[in-house]
């Protein structure tokens, strides 16, 4: 009786929200407005395992179920926001997923918010804990004043430090919350682009079993899945999110793939240029998915963050001519630091040092910093799912990576968006 009532109401708002609110809709090229995908129904997912694979391979942009979205409280009666509406929460657990919270007890939705009551079980930081007035640790990240929350009674008259760790610091008082929505995506959906990578793509489609190279800095390493040492080794246990793609390659094509990693953290572009000759060179290579490339050049200037860039993509190809190459976006630190730096225009130097390249016809781009972003037009913060509070993200963000390689590779094949 539960589960009729459930598609009763399902069908009942979807009917609504298709007449009244249409003119939000996100549309194809041909004007169409893009339809809700059907109802799931939701699965009981508490560690890694077939099923958290299935759940977590959905886009973000295209899925009425959203598995364990990731917030934070600051203060005792703070709030965090989600990116969609629920209409049906099925349940707010830990971060590991190990502990459940109660509707009313522990917190309440209004809206596409969620708030935690006063005397709650549910961790949080006292404000004067996240931004503190000393630095906690050699890593200094200073905040911007004009970006501390509002209504927290921050003393803003002296410096402000962001507080920043590794390990399992941050998610420890992060909790995950599991809801449906009948809301849409309207922000931007990765482009396919298997037209660059069509050499790759070829091999899987024949069967050939594949090698696949991850470079870049600390995000190439792992962090911060909750399944890698960065992340803590804690439950779920989700794996980094380039094996995730190995896996989703694996399954659907049933090759067998050699992923190599040479990523090490906290290089910068001119230490991925000066170690490319005894961390790339020489290996079989089909693929080469290169990771947030300059997300550590905060500093660096345009001229020679595009001369290591386009250098390291010349000698890739003409070491590997038959080989493709994926170039993952660096996304921003936490908004309410000033590291940011010169991120914000390594996206323009990145597409500038690509499509001067002679081989940018072999070269794809996946931008999950647009899927971030429209998550913040939504009322998301970073600390909500970075991982360090700085640069790492958690489970719930690293997902997005994994949704837009795989629409970048494999298009409609991956997922298929319906209009009309």
């Amino acid at each position: 009786m539960k589960n009729i009532f459930k598609k009763i109401l399902t069908f009942f708002v979807c009917g609504c929200l298709l007449v009244c609110g249409t003119a939000c809709q996100p549309k194809d090229e041909g004007g169409k407005n893009m339809l809700l995908p059907e109802v799931n129904d939701f699965l009981s997912l508490t560690t890694w395992n077939s099923q958290m694979f299935d759940a977590y391979t959905r886009p973000y942009w295209y899925t009425r179920e959203i598995y364990n979205e990731t917030v934070v409280f600051v203060g005792e009666e703070g709030e965090a926001s989600l990116i969609y509406e629920p209409f049906e929460i099925d349940c707010v657990r830990s971060y590991d997923l190990l502990t459940e919270y109660k509707d009313g007890k522990d917190y309440i939705i209004d809206g596409n918010k969620i708030k935690r009551v006063k005397g709650s079980s549910i961790p949080y930081w006292e404000p004067e804990e996240y931004f503190l007035d000393a630095p906690n640790g050699s890593t200094i990240i200073t905040v911007d004043p004009e970006k501390i929350d509002k209504g927290l009674n921050i003393d803003t008259s002296i410096p402000r430090y962001l507080r920043y760790a590794e390990g399992t610091t941050f998610t420890s008082k992060q909790i995950a919350v599991t809801y449906r929505t009948n809301e849409l995506y309207n922000g931007a959906i990765p482009k396919y682009q298997g037209n660059r990578v069509s050499d790759f793509i070829t091999k899987l489609e024949a069967g050939e079993n594949v090698n696949i190279m991850i470079y870049g800095p600390s995000t190439g390493t792992g962090c911060n899945a909750s399944g890698t040492m960065y992340g803590g080794n804690i439950n779920p246990y989700m794996p980094a999110f380039y094996d995730i793609i190995v896996e989703y390659i694996e399954k659907t094509y049933n090759v067998e793939v050699n992923l190599m990693n040479e990523s090490v953290g906290g290089w910068k572009t001119i230490d991925l240029l000066a170690n490319y000759d005894s961390k790339i060179k020489g290996k079989d290579i089909d693929f080469m998915l290169f990771i947030c490339p300059g997300s550590n050049d905060i500093h660096t200037g345009k001229t020679n963050y595009m001369a290591n860039l386009s250098v390291i993509i010349n000698k890739f190809f003409e070491d590997y001519p038959n080989a493709n190459l994926l170039v993952e976006m660096p996304t921003l630190a936490n908004e309410q630091s000033t590291w940011i730096g010169e991120t914000p225009k390594m996206r323009e130097w990145i597409d500038e040092a690509i499509s001067t390249s002679a081989q940018c016809d072999r070269i794809a781009i996946s931008r999950p910093y647009e899927i971030l972003e429209w998550m913040h037009s939504k009322g998301k913060r970073s600390r909500d799912y970075l991982a360090n509070n700085i640069n790492h993200k958690n489970d719930f963000a690293l997902r997005a990576s994994v949704h837009c390689v795989l629409k970048v590779l494999f298009g409609n094949d991956y997922v298929e968006e319906f209009y009309e």
